[in-house]
C-alpha cells in the first residue's frame, strides 16, 4: 500500500495500471518522477470520488447518465 484515503488503499497495482494508460512517451519517464505524480493523481481522484459520493451524486441520473 502506497497511501489510504480515508481508509482506501492505494497500491503500486493501482499505480502501475494508471501509468499503462499514459502515453508511451510519458510511461518512458524515470519512476522518480512519474510515480509521485501518479500517486498524488491517483489520491485527489480518490477524495473527488469519495466527495461526489458524500453529497449523493452518485444517485444523481444525470451523473449516472
Amino acid at each position: 500500500m502506497l497511501a489510504k484515503v480515508d481508509g482506501s488503499p492505494i497500491t503500486q497495482s493501482d499505480v502501475d495500471t494508471a501509468k499503462s494508460l499514459l502515453p508511451a512517451q510519458y510511461q518512458g519517464l524515470p519512476d522518480n518522477v512519474l510515480v509521485p505524480a501518479l500517486l498524488d493523481q491517483l489520491i485527489d481522484r480518490r477524495i473527488a470520488s469519495l466527495a461526489a459520493q458524500k453529497a449523493g451524486l452518485d444517485k444523481d441520473p444525470k451523473i449516472k447518465h
